[in-house]
């Protein structure tokens, strides 16, 4: 059995046998390779079709017209509702109208609503009254103040209780001191000092001008003309003694008691003065 002979077309040099067998290493895998190509992306064909209108379509057109429309709008809403009717190509070659081009009127019947709806605007505000509320002047309103507000209005508000350890004990007598009772100089005495004033009563939260102001509307409502005349809290105000009332501000009271108000309606040259009470709630 002869040996096999080397073949005449493989290299006998090291580099030339490497550089021979690359390359034939590379042709097999490039052939083993698979290409792929990529999806042709084909324009979609459109679904719209030709119809007839039946009846006037606003954004589409009037009775009569042929338009492009959704198959789906056309097969779901408009053939079963009779408002719209096939167009086939039979049809089409009847009329002589396979050529002409047919387009959606978009502003069909936006115009003449958009009329309309003026038209419906304009026939509120023709069917609108003006009223006119006469209002009094504030002199006439001063006078109807004077005459529909009680000379005392009264206010109930919860007081705050006070603790018994904070009330005065009454103070034992002894002898020395009804001795001094009996004595006309004590007496005297007692009769010259100035009298003390009783500590007011406070009172949760306030009473304010707001609260007068709420309560004199509600008096005046009463009346027909008492409700036209214009009144708030900034026309009220009380009356407030720097020696005397501690607890008073301008706008507001904390405490129990009897107080004055002063009434001035905007533009009026004088006030009504009027009584106002704040009574324990029980």
């Amino acid at each position: 059995m002869s040996l096999p002979t080397a073949s005449s077309k493989i290299p006998q040099c090291s580099n030339c046998f490497r550089r021979f067998f690359a390359l034939a290493f590379d042709n097999w895998v490039g052939s083993s390779r698979q290409q792929v190509r990529g999806k042709k992306k084909l324009a979609r064909p459109t679904s719209s079709i030709k119809v007839r209108l039946l009846q006037d379509v606003p954004r589409f057109g009037r009775q009569g017209a042929i338009i492009p429309v959704a198959a789906g709008r056309m097969r779901n809403d408009w053939y079963p509702r009779r408002m719209a009717e096939y167009m086939t190509e039979a049809r089409l070659d009847g009329k002589k109208l396979r050529d002409i081009q047919v387009d959606r009127d978009f502003n069909f019947g936006v115009v003449q609503q958009e009329k309309s709806a003026q038209e419906d605007e304009e026939t509120e505000q023709d069917n609108v009254i003006n009223v006119r509320v006469k209002v009094p002047t504030p002199q006439r309103s001063r006078e109807i103040i004077s005459a529909l507000l009680p000379t005392k209005l009264e206010f109930y508000r919860q007081p705050i209780a006070v603790p018994l350890h904070d009330q005065p004990r009454p103070q034992s007598t002894t002898r020395s001191s009804q001795r001094a009772i009996n004595s006309a100089a004590a007496d005297l005495a007692a009769a010259s000092e100035p009298l003390l004033k009783s500590e007011s009563v406070g009172i949760y939260g306030s009473l304010s001008t707001m609260d007068i102001a709420a309560s004199i509307k509600a008096i005046l409502a009463e009346s027909e003309e008492g409700s036209r005349v214009v009144l708030s809290s900034e026309d009220i105000s009380f009356v407030r003694d720097d020696k005397v009332d501690e607890g008073v501000e301008v706008d507001r009271v904390k405490h129990l008691g009897e107080f004055e108000i002063e009434i001035r309606p905007k533009g009026a040259l004088e006030v009504v003065k009027r009584a106002v009470t704040i009574i324990a709630q029980e």
